[in-house]
């Protein structure tokens, strides 16, 4: 039998080697294993294997060699346990046995929704379950990684930047790859040759960007699913990162970056993997928008999502049934993703992915970063553009946010024409003021700086009338985040609003 002896990263501030207690001297395992892992340190035996520094972005494949796994109070010992876990039954051949050992009562990872089809309980006591695995898993389907499927969902819009994106799909590093698009892109789009367009029966507003993805995985070729948003540029060795980080992975992303200048100077962090904090992680619900079952995101609880709030992740670290992977980039199998597709109850930008990460976890497929890669967002939301909490390795919450101040010049923060805006504007104006003199909109200027922009929203913005129902009050913010902000609310603004 080969011993691993595990040992976490320092600076995560997870239980030490030393201050757990050793292994049992007598230990008597159900049945003979090939493989134990544990934290813990036998009182005199020298393990076979030790892997030191252990986080969530590091997968310690090595570990798993043929034959039957038992791991000792992984479970208590470590917040890993879940990507430990997930791997070994993963790993584990059809026919071999896996046992979870705790020192006392518990209830084991491996049960699972995830795993109820494939890994039979054949012994359990209230410290020790055994499963036999009966069949492979859903990840485990193949273990080629050289078959893509990369899915976007996109827009009628201006396709520039589609078409970079794009034109990076088709350089990456894999030898078999196709592209699908969900939606009709803009006329100028480069690529009709180069891809295959899906889904143009869905219907908008509202944007039903769940429904979309949920369709690019069911028409996808490939077991391997990139679903990713048109301006996500993804690395050129791309194929090298997930060889690197290898098969029967589980929900995936890559970090990401956003450079507010143009010469791709002082990163950011931008919209990768996140933690919901709060009420939400710990467990409250609304009611559906399409049914009466409860749900951990519904519209009803909106503005206490973003009250009690979510942050960006650590990729080192694991926060059970609270982590996840956003919207903008998601690495999947499309077994996995078919079996929990996104809820399509819940439309673009209403949390749809915080749902749809806590409950793929809650089922037993966790989310995690696959660290040999970035992406970089060439745009960014002009809401996202704020100052936001990021969790550290040791998991302390700081803040990062955009430079305010610097000599380089800016990218726009929104990526439409001083035509097409003032076009816009000046509709909303003649929906809501009363006399088209009370505000000059210079609809023919080539340029409109920042100031005058905004001295000119306020302008029409404070002329602008309307009934005072509730009704009409929903209809101006509608108008004025279509047409004007270009860009969607927070629920707690629209709820202030409607509610002074």
């Amino acid at each position: 039998m080969k011993t691993t002896h595990l040992q976490h990263h320092p600076s995560l501030g997870y239980l030490a080697a030393d201050s757990l207690r050793k292994l049992p001297v007598g230990l008597l395992l159900p049945h003979e294993c090939s493989g134990f892992v544990s934290f813990r340190a036998h009182p005199f035996r020298k393990p076979e294997r030790v892997i030191k520094n252990l986080h969530a972005a590091l997968r310690p494949l090595s570990m798993y060699d043929s034959g039957s796994y038992c791991f000792y109070g992984v479970q208590s010992d470590s917040p890993l346990a879940p990507l430990l876990l997930w791997d070994g039954a993963h790993f584990l051949n059809v026919g071999e046995k896996i046992t979870v050992i705790e020192d006392t009562e518990f209830e084991c990872y491996l049960d699972r929704e995830y795993f109820a089809g494939s890994l039979k309980v054949i012994e359990r006591s209230a410290t020790s379950v055994t499963y036999k695995k009966v069949a492979r898993l859903a990840a485990e389907s193949d273990d080629d990684l050289d078959g893509w499927s990369f899915c976007l969902p996109v827009g009628p819009g201006d396709a520039t930047v589609l078409n970079a994106v794009v034109k990076r799909i088709l350089e990456i590093d894999v030898p078999r790859k196709e592209i699908l698009l969900c939606g009709t892109p803009g006329s100028n789009f480069a690529y009709f040759d180069k891809v295959r367009i899906v889904g143009q029966d869905i219907t908008a507003p509202p944007v039903q960007i769940c429904k979309k993805k949920n369709r690019l995985a069911l028409e996808a070729g490939f077991s391997n699913l990139v679903i990713l948003h048109d301006r996500v540029f993804l690395p050129r060795n791309f194929g090298e990162i997930v060889r690197r980080f290898g098969p029967r992975y589980p929900l995936m992303t890559l970090q990401s970056m956003f450079f507010d200048n143009r010469l791709s100077m002082h990163p950011r962090r931008y919209s990768d993997y996140g933690m919901a904090l709060g009420a939400i992680a710990s467990g409250l619900q609304g009611v559906s928008r399409n049914c009466s079952d409860a749900a951990s995101i519904a519209p009803s609880i909106f503005p206490e999502i973003e009250r009690t709030g979510f942050s960006y992740a650590s990729a080192m670290r694991y926060n059970s049934d609270s982590c996840y992977a956003t919207g903008s980039l998601y690495i999947c199998r499309k077994e996995v993703w078919n079996a929990f597709p996104l809820d399509e109850s819940l439309y673009w930008v209403e949390f749809e992915d915080i749902e749809h990460g806590m409950r793929l976890s809650k089922a037993g497929v966790p989310c995690r970063v696959n660290p040999f890669g970035i992406t970089q967002s060439i745009t960014s939301r002009a809401l996202l553009g704020s100052e936001t909490l990021v969790q550290s390795a040791s998991g302390k919450l700081g803040r990062i946010g955009p430079r305010y101040f610097s000599v380089l010049n800016k990218k726009p923060l929104i990526n439409i024409s001083s035509k097409t805006a003032l076009a816009r504007l000046h509709q909303f104006a003649s929906k809501y003021l009363v006399s088209r003199a009370a505000v000059s909109i210079p609809t023919g200027v080539c340029h409109i700086s920042v100031r005058a922009w905004i001295e000119l929203i306020n302008h029409v913005v404070q002329q602008s009338t309307f009934k005072n129902d509730i009704g009409t009050v929903r209809e101006f913010i509608s108008d004025f985040e279509r047409l004007v902000l270009f860009d969607q609310l927070p629920s707690t603004r629209q709820e202030f609003l409607v509610n002074r």
